[in-house]
């Protein structure tokens, strides 16, 4: 049998292919990018563009792919979709208010002068940016109050929630058939790209399924060279950091997916792409990007891309913390102490870069809040293991620094009132109103796991003893968050979910605290307190006037180590890392259904690709 005579050392090394590469750009507006090495002359280029560019029609057989002919609808079909041009302009401003703080993928002056030339001839525009458009006004929808006339003139369902859900669904579906209607899977741009990837991120807080269009949406992303840095496209410096933003963004998308659905695997698609500059959209413009240079960076003011820029970095880390914890680390592991250190760096890099949190925008102080939640949740996710009582016996015979353990077991504690406490902010202060999306479904989530993390605590002493007054302070903090669930759950399917879970386990620390202090008392101060989202009240805590001593307490519940009641249990034990993320991740199941808790303990195993699967 004959061999070839090349060998390896006769192949060029890969480092001596810098790839780099060339957009093609068609008449119509469609771009592809075109791969290429250095000694890819421009007579080739040129050679290759005349003979296939995305200029020249697709071959009838594929027209339509993968939609029927017969399917197509006519622009104005897809124009008559809209709302009025006053009801246009209203979720515009909306999205810029809200919306496009949180998730800065594009620049907001390109896009409103996009918009007021689209206002002007319609008819005129790509398909791809008026799909763009539409996912826009499905992402604002969320952002209006139940009671605002607008959902009233816009959808006939009997409910605020159910016109929110109807219209912003209606919009998403209008913004696929535009995409159809442009045979996205075969011709695309940049338009494209950004209406997929607001789409994905829209879907994602509505709890659609988002892995199979982030798929898709990561290789259209590519085919138009968002892979690769744009200083090697020769594209002007907006179009640059928009092809920045959409790569970060659609990373950012995709990896906290693939998280929470325990697929630890990184990215699929090699790329070098720098992320998006720390500025506002008025810093970039066609000369170049402005970055002030004589400023500190930590003591600049955040900017409309520092919340995205910081959750990258956050995701990034969730990522590290959950391959970490499934399985067990010692206290004193390096890793350990490690993932501590990263996750208190962002904190406190986020403490002074939102120093002046009073002087700024509303929309910053949001952006604030939610990545302190998310910065206290990896803590949750990190030292949770720790909480376990019968840990502590395992390990004294293994000379378990208590110190470390105590450390561990207070930052848990931290987080997780931290967390509470930014709930009830969120919930209760008139200026938050435009996002209850998110503090009825995030939001909420974060509060469930930080409450049952509180409670955890409450039912069993020997986790970290705790003082009347603390005792009383945790209960009324996870009470009231029990009843702002309670208050939500017609309008949130989280919270109908958690509250009852919630509540179930918060009777128990309910009964305890009849052994520690008069239960009457507790329960005048902290139950029935019903405060309607958006009204600001005063806290009423209860606090040090009532702390009695404490001799012998009749215990109101089983402690044995870490039996303490099944969806406490379920919650706090079985729980993979990687489903305390997000609550589409969540197996509500496991928490509600004590019989599948106490079948269900070992289910939980890494299959080979490194899916949380059940056996």
């Amino acid at each position: 049998m004959s061999t070839s005579a090349t060998t390896d050392d006769s192949l060029p090394a890969i480092s001596s292919f810098p790839l780099t590469g060339s957009l093609l750009k068609s008449p119509g507006g469609y771009v592809r990018f075109m791969p290429h090495t250095e000694s890819f002359n421009s007579e080739d280029m040129v050679a290759f563009m005349h003979v296939d560019s995305p200029s020249s029609p697709a071959p009838a057989s594929s027209t339509g792919f993968p939609f029927s002919v017969e399917s197509a609808i006519s622009q104005q079909a897809l124009l008559d979709l809209l709302p009025s041009n006053r009801q246009c302009d209203e979720l515009m401003q909306r999205f810029f208010a809200v919306f496009s703080p949180l998730f800065h993928v594009l620049h907001d002056p390109t896009l409103q002068t996009e918009y007021a030339e689209f206002c002007k001839s319609p008819s005129q525009v790509p398909l791809a940016f008026l799909a763009l458009l539409f996912v826009i006004l499905a992402i604002a929808v969320l952002t209006l109050e139940t009671d605002d006339p607008l959902l009233q003139e816009l959808s006939r369902e009997e409910s605020g929630i159910a016109r929110i859900r109807s219209i912003a669904a209606r919009y998403r579906q209008a913004a696929t058939k535009c995409l159809s209607a442009d045979q996205f899977m075969l011709q695309h741009n940049l338009y494209t790209v950004k209406a997929l990837v607001l789409l994905i991120y829209a879907m994602s807080h509505t709890g659609g399924p988002t892995w199979p269009m982030l798929g898709l949406t990561l290789h259209i992303a590519t085919a138009i060279g968002c892979h690769i840095d744009p200083k090697h496209l020769g594209v002007g410096s907006i179009e640059a950091e928009e092809r920045r933003r959409c790569w970060a963004g659609l990373k950012m998308l995709y990896q906290n997916q693939a998280t929470c659905m325990g697929n630890l695997l990184p990215n699929p698609v090699s790329a070098d792409v720098d992320l998006p500059s720390d500025v506002n959209d008025d810093e970039i413009t066609n000369d170049g990007v402005y970055i002030p240079s004589l400023i500190p960076y930590h003591t600049r003011p955040p900017t409309q891309m520092t919340y995205i820029l910081y959750k990258f970095r956050l995701y990034e880390v969730a990522t590290d913390v959950c391959r970490a914890t499934l399985d067990f680390i010692p206290l004193q592991s390096p890793l350990l102490r490690s993932l501590d250190t990263r996750i208190t760096q962002e904190h406190e890099e986020l403490a002074r870069r939102f120093s002046n949190i009073q002087g700024l925008p509303l929309h910053h102080r949001a952006n604030m809040q939610i990545l302190k939640n998310y910065t206290n949740q990896l803590y949750l996710i990190l030292h949770r293991p720790y909480l376990k009582s019968d840990y502590s016996r395992q390990q004294r015979a293994r000379a378990v620094d208590v110190k470390l353990m105590k450390k561990s077991r207070i930052q848990c504690k931290t987080a997780a009132m931290a967390i509470l406490d930014s709930h009830q902010e969120l919930y209760e202060t008139a200026g938050f109103r435009n996002y209850y999306w998110y503090v009825s479904r995030l939001g909420s989530f974060n509060a469930f796991l930080g409450a049952s993390t509180l409670l955890t605590m409450l039912l069993d002493p020997q986790i970290l003893p705790l003082s009347d007054e603390e005792y009383c302070l945790i209960l009324a903090m996870v009470q009231r968050c029990s009843q702002r669930l309670e208050a939500m759950s017609e309008r949130s399917e989280v919270c109908a979910k958690a509250f009852p879970i919630l509540r179930r386990i918060l009777e128990k620390a309910e009964q305890y605290v009849g052994a520690r202090i008069s239960s009457g008392v507790i329960m005048s101060e902290t139950v029935g307190i019903n405060v309607p989202f958006g009204e600001i009240r005063e806290t009423n805590l209860i606090g040090s006037s009532m702390t009695p001593p404490m001799d012998n307490p009749v215990l109101a519940v089983d402690l044995d180590g870490w039996t303490l009641h099944p969806e406490l249990n379920a919650i706090m034990s079985h729980v993979p890392p990687e489903q305390w993320l997000a609550p589409s991740a969540f197996n509500w199941d496991r928490c509600w259904n004590p019989d599948i808790v106490q079948t269900s303990t070992t289910s939980i195993v890494p299959d080979s690709w490194g899916l949380t699967m059940p056996r």
